[in-house]
């Protein structure tokens, strides 16, 4: 018998007080605190060594389960834990276990990969004891009939490529972009590797991706590093941590500068967006130490967001918004802790530490943890961790569950996942993810809609009268691409409704049809020329498509706002090019955006005009209207991710110099130092070399200065 043992103590319950207001309403709650709610996982013993857990709703009732295919113990060693075991949540923290199989000690995942709606299970095992077809392979997807008591065998060409001894931590994402999930496992310890298999949508499936050798510590995930729409995966593996995917399947080790993972690899490793520009974040231990570190596909370069977070002890981590706030937390396993640090959302890697009074069980070993989902719908993120409890060569592992203890008053929810800036591969699959708080005595279902156009629709219906069990696999639309797609989430009970949206727009890069072309006048070097009241823009539309464009005139229901493009329809030949001429009377700073339908043989699409209206005064001629006095408008847009607008008003034509400066009052880019006309003037600041932070424009004309707070959030 083998042991993957980790003898870190800790104990685990945690209350988390923030010392901020507290917010009733609306789901983000600035004070949490969570209880043990283990009913029902006390059956059957657990054993001892490593396993993975990992929540889903495998009976579709709405209600979260709890999944693993169990410990050393697993099957029949010592206990009577054996096979797929799904514990069933009842919606309030209780629990009821079905298991089936003769197999056991390993990782799992949870999807749907034959795409019937039903949840399958995925694994990598070290006891591949079972006389059948169900549970003789180091590697199976067994899949499930919606009960969670019955599995059929879908793995023919699983195993095939050197696990010749124990695999572990298993995880499911559509490597390849074409629809369905696939599959990687890590090796359990020594030395069978790291192995990707595709799913071929029959019940086979071929290695695209693997090698044999090198020691391991039995984690790893999938996630987009790099933000290039393909899934990458870390991996707590000697021979590298971070691997890069092109999306055929295929995969290339990037660590680059990353600190090397040492005989077995990193510890606890997790994976996610903690600054929110779309790429993830991956996230270890090292030594006892907790680290997090952000890669940039410029460079080439990893860069610390490690921070101030603590070191000794720890053991795990995982990512996740505890509370609500839109912005990932760490929380980690340690010596006698389970702890939570805050992410920040003005400084990412910039950790507060949550206080909390820990009343847990006895000190132990962290055996397996996950931190997901919402299984008593209050709608915060909850956890599971395995710890191994007793005294030396007696411990005993014990499965327990926290809940976070709110209650909500109202209905809401809040998005998960996509966060924002994240690009995704039309055709692919994807989790929608979402935490959503219902009133006591109430149920809810949600609706997902899709919009290509920003924040405000029009919107796509994807999917209608879903369980409220916080994830949907999503097949991505492939006729379309569009920078501005939002994700609205409508939670439903009998007397109530609450929607939210994405906290930032993402990207679906369409594999058909015509691409959403989006034009930002506020990026382009063009001049504002105002016709008696009104201010007038145009830029163009330019075919770079094989197919050719019809493009319809289009006339906003904004007020005194008008599209014109000529001729109904204007066709564009490939290669062609024609100028859009945006018309309107702002009253105030705003920003404006709007579509043109657009159309081919080869599909439909639109494009979106975005920009900034000025403040119109009304009295008469833009040359007639010379700003009265210095002043310095807000800069647009803010937050920014990589450039923002500077807008300034000169009442006589003199020497201006605009510069940015940090918080402590510190130059870090010049950006114009000349002599303007007097008038209404934009200028542009590149950010692509500076950090993410806080920032103050200063413009500085004829003795006095004005500034303006921005924030760079990349």
């Amino acid at each position: 018998m083998h042991r993957n043992k980790n003898n870190s103590l800790m104990s685990v319950v945690l209350s988390l007080t923030l010392g901020a207001s507290l917010l009733l309403t609306g789901g983000i709650l600035m004070a949490i605190e969570y209880v043990e709610s283990s009913n029902g996982l006390s059956f059957p013993q657990w054993e001892g060594g490593n396993s993975e857990l990992e929540f889903g709703d495998i009976d579709d009732d709405g209600n979260l389960d709890l999944i693993s295919v169990g410990d050393h113990g697993s099957p029949y060693i010592n206990t009577q834990e054996h096979g797929i075991m799904v514990y069933f949540g009842d919606g309030m923290g209780s629990w009821n276990v079905v298991m089936v199989g003769d197999l056991g000690y390993g990782g799992c995942a949870v999807g749907d990969v034959n795409g019937d709606g039903r949840m399958d299970v995925g694994y990598g095992i070290h006891h591949n004891y079972s006389s059948n077809d169900f549970g003789d392979q180091l590697i199976e997807v067994a899949l499930g009939d919606g009960t969670g008591n019955s599995w059929t065998p879908w793995d023919d060409g699983l195993a095939t490529s050197g696990e010749d001894y124990g695999m572990f931590a298993t995880d499911f994402g559509d490597v390849d972009n074409d629809g369905d999930l696939d599959l990687v496992s890590n090796s359990f310890g020594c030395c069978a590797g790291v192995h990707v298999y595709v799913n071929n949508g029959n019940g086979t499936w071929t290695q695209n991706f693997g090698f044999t050798g090198g020691n391991s510590s039995c984690y790893m995930e999938f996630g987009d590093v790099n933000n290039d729409g393909n899934l990458d995966f870390a991996v707590t593996q000697q021979y590298g941590t971070v691997y890069f995917g092109d999306g055929t399947g295929d995969f290339t080790l990037a660590d680059y500068n990353l600190p090397g993972p040492g005989t077995v690899g990193h510890s606890g490793i997790s994976m996610g967006d903690v600054d929110r520009d779309g790429g993830c974040e991956v996230a270890w231990v090292s030594g006892g130490t907790i680290e997090v570190y952000k890669f940039n596909p410029a460079t080439t370069q990893w860069s610390s967001l490690t921070g101030n977070l603590p070191s000794g002890g720890y053991t795990s981590t995982q990512l996740y918004d505890m509370n609500n706030d839109g912005w990932l937390d760490m929380v980690a396993t340690g010596t006698a802790v389970v702890v939570t640090w805050l992410g920040s959302s003005t400084a990412p890697g910039n950790w507060t530490w949550a206080n909390y009074t820990s009343t847990g069980p006895s000190p132990g070993a962290r055996e397996a943890f996950r931190v997901d989902g919402d299984a008593d719908h209050n709608g915060y993120g909850d956890y599971a961790i395995l710890v191994e409890e007793g005294p030396f060569m007696s411990e005993i592992n014990h499965l327990r569950f926290f809940k976070e203890t709110s209650v909500p008053n109202d209905l809401f929810i809040v998005p998960q996942y996509p966060r924002g800036l994240e690009r995704l591969i039309g055709g692919s699959v994807r989790f929608i993810d979402w935490t959503c708080g219902v009133p006591q005595g109430q149920t809810a279902v949600v609706d997902l809609d899709l919009s290509l156009q920003g924040e405000n629709g029009p919107w796509i219906s994807i999917a209608e009268a879903l369980p409220n069990n916080g994830r949907y696999q999503w097949l991505v639309p492939g006729a379309y691409s569009s920078d501005f797609c939002y994700i609205r989430y409508v939670a439903r009970t009998t007397s109530d409704t609450a929607t939210a949206t994405t906290y930032d727009r993402f990207t679906i890069v369409g594999g058909g049809g015509v691409p959403v072309m989006v034009v930002d006048p506020t990026a382009l070097d063009f001049d504002t020329v105002y016709v008696d009241s009104t201010e007038v823009m145009s830029f163009i539309i330019t075919n770079a498509g094989t197919d050719t464009l019809h493009v319809s005139p289009f006339s906003a229901t904004m007020e005194a706002y008008v599209l014109s493009i000529g001729a109904d329809p204007i066709t564009l030949d490939p290669g062609s090019d024609t100028a859009v001429v945006v018309a309107f009377t702002p009253t105030e700073a705003v920003e404006y955006s709007d579509s043109v339908a657009i159309s081919s043989d080869g599909g439909a699409a639109v494009v979106r005009l975005r920009g900034i209206g000025e403040p119109y005064s009304g009295l008469g001629n833009q040359s007639d209207q010379l700003p009265g006095q210095f002043s310095v408008d807000p800069p647009y847009p803010n937050p920014f991710n990589a450039q923002v607008t500077i807008p300034f008003s000169l009442p006589v034509m003199d020497n201006a110099e605009i510069s940015v400066v940090n918080v402590l009052g510190q130059q870090v880019a010049a950006i114009a130092d000349r002599v303007f006309e007097a008038g209404h003037h934009r200028v542009i600041w590149e950010a692509e070399s500076v950090a993410s932070g806080v920032y103050f424009v200063r413009v500085a004309y004829q003795g006095q200065t004005r500034m303006q707070k921005i924030m760079l959030l990349k």
